[in-house]
């Protein structure tokens, strides 16, 4: 045998060795995600944990995100009464667990963001003739370069804040010792997480920057009735804030539907009935899921939310609740389908005998 004869041989084994260890991989890769379809009580740190050594594309994080929503689960308490007094029978309530996307996870959003719309009930910019408005809020969309999907999602939070502190920070003024910043003060009041078509991310904004501007009505393309800010200056300034893609930016007009905000925010929290559609809805809700971002944020601490307590929209009188207070002690969670409950009701008391396991 020959030297070129014993490296072609020796080449073509070292191939093979490569093409056997792929093969392996990727049929662990499939081993690996066949697990967690299979898993009866779907958790995100199982998903996590399998990211980490197969990265997961879009359409299989959808496709877990929908195995984990469909599990519908209940919280087991047990009456902690009935376990101290050593009673033969015991109280059992199980409650239907909040997951983002189900009717429980939107009901409790819709309660905050009701709050949202109640206090913008309020608000009304000032105007001046037909077409001008004066006003310190302004609506903003960021979007991203299409560049790195899991770092734009990974990192929106400080994303956000290296915005807000340019935003701040912006001076405006002829002479460079006496520029000021008028924005000094600006407040987020609303934020809301969305996936475009192709999963990538783009965040919408309401802000109060602290100094009311002019905008100016003009209609989009799709008939839509907008209002631009009129100093190009300070709109190019703004725009320069966001240096990872496109940013929009008008002022907020007087909001007509008084369940705008309502609207707009939970179509973004709730889960299509028809899990066969792949919008843009449920890619927004799987990817927030995934990346373990707030689907919205809410300032309940700005001048028009202050004075709406939300414990007192939310809660009943806390009178009435000492009187009639009943403790109970978190046991174990447990799967609608093996209790035989009906998904659509939320709470069930069972009175059981009293077992020492």
């Amino acid at each position: 045998m020959t030297e070129l004869t014993a490296l072609k041989n020796s080449e073509i084994a070292t191939y093979k060795s490569i093409n056997q260890i792929s093969l392996n991989f990727a049929f662990e890769n499939e081993e690996l995600l066949k697990s967690l379809y299979e898993d009866q009580q779907l958790r995100l740190y199982k998903v996590k944990n399998i990211d980490k050594t197969y990265k997961l594309t879009i359409d299989e994080i959808v496709d877990l995100y929908k195995k984990w929503i469909s599990q519908d689960e209940y919280v087991k308490l047990v009456n902690g009464e009935d376990i101290y007094l050593d009673k033969k029978e015991q109280r059992k309530l199980y409650v239907k667990a909040s997951k983002r996307g189900n009717d429980i996870y939107v009901w409790r959003s819709k309660k905050r963001i009701e709050l949202l719309d109640l206090a913008f009930t309020k608000y009304d910019p000032e105007r001046i003739g037909r077409k001008y408005i004066r006003s310190r809020i302004v609506w903003i969309v960021l979007t991203f370069k299409r560049d790195d999907l899991r770092k734009d999602w990974q990192n929106t939070r400080p994303y956000i804040n290296e915005f807000m502190k340019k935003l701040r920070n912006i001076k405006i003024g002829i002479d460079e010792k006496v520029k000021n910043k008028p924005f000094k003060n600006a407040k987020i009041i609303c934020r809301t997480n969305e996936a475009h078509k192709d999963g990538y991310i783009h965040i919408n904004l309401i802000i109060d920057i602290g100094q009311e501007i002019l905008g100016k009505r003009y209609k989009t393309k799709k008939n839509k009735t907008k209002y631009i800010i009129v100093n190009e200056l300070i709109r190019s300034l703004i725009k320069k804030c966001w240096s990872y893609g496109y940013c929009d930016i008008g002022v907020l007009a007087k909001l007509n539907d008084k369940n705008y905000f309502t609207k707009y925010i939970t179509k973004t929290i709730k889960m299509n009935e028809d899990f066969n559609i792949i919008d843009k809805q449920v890619l927004t809700l799987s990817l927030n899921w995934f990346f373990r971002k707030r689907s919205f944020y809410i300032n309940y601490k700005y001048e028009l939310l202050k004075s709406l307590r939300l414990d007192n929209n939310m809660r009943s009188d806390p009178k009435d609740e000492e009187e009639n207070e009943v403790f109970y002690i978190r046991e174990k969670i447990v799967l609608a389908k093996d209790m035989n409950f009906n998904p659509k009701i939320w709470f069930y008391e069972i009175i059981e005998p009293f077992n020492i396991e």
